[in-house]
């Protein structure tokens, strides 16, 4: 499994930076859209973490360098 760390300030910058939104964040308030992120990169760690537990090999890659 591959999992990249991010924070949520800087996913909704890159997701603003953009120049074609999903359907799903088109709509969101800036507030709203940082509230699903942060629960996003919530789930995805909390994934992470029980697939490393179960011993599958996860390798994680900082995500906050430029792309």
């Amino acid at each position: 499994m591959i999992h990249f760390n991010i924070t949520a300030k800087t996913a909704f910058k890159r997701l603003k930076e953009r120049p074609k939104v999903t359907t799903g964040q088109r709509n969101a308030e800036a507030d709203e859209l940082l509230n699903i992120i942060n629960t996003q990169i919530d789930i995805a760690r909390i994934a992470a973490d029980v697939i490393k537990l179960r011993g599958v090999k996860v390798l994680e890659l900082n995500s906050e360098l430029p792309i």
